[in-house]
């Protein structure tokens, strides 16, 4: 009734169970060292906190101007920059009216680019409407 198993066998303080891979017999609640110091790395990597941007050191308030900024430019840019560069060309090639500077042509360029998308705009509301 009971040999030696080469793990403990009866007689052994492990009750004849084998050990696990860790070298610790199974059903035993604390883990092995290296265990305990391996899972501790791997739930580390995974609560650190991402790398932090340099943008974070900047205050919010200066954040929120400078993007407020940069859509407006962006803005802007796409309303006027059409009617600017046209009014470019026409003055390139002689086609200005006598005393028509250039901020004169861009505003009404850019009129005409609003008018012209407002009325693109009220076609379609038309056009669902009539659906």
């Amino acid at each position: 009734m009971g040999g030696s198993k080469g793990w403990g066998g009866w007689g052994h303080p492990t009750g004849g169970v084998p050990p696990d891979r860790f070298g610790r017999a199974a059903g035993t609640a604390r883990p092995a060292p290296e265990a305990r110091a391996q899972a501790q790395v791997s739930y580390r990597s995974v609560r650190e906190a991402p790398a932090e941007k340099p943008i974070s050191y900047v205050p919010w308030p200066l954040r929120v101007l400078v993007r407020t900024a940069v859509m407006a430019a962006l803005l802007a840019g796409v309303t006027i920059g059409p009617g600017y560069v046209d009014c470019r060309q026409r003055r390139d090639a002689g086609l200005m009216f006598y005393g028509m500077t250039m901020g004169a042509c861009t505003r009404q360029a850019t009129w005409e680019h609003v008018g012209r998308l407002q009325r693109q705009f009220d076609d379609i509301a038309r056009a669902i409407r009539a659906q």
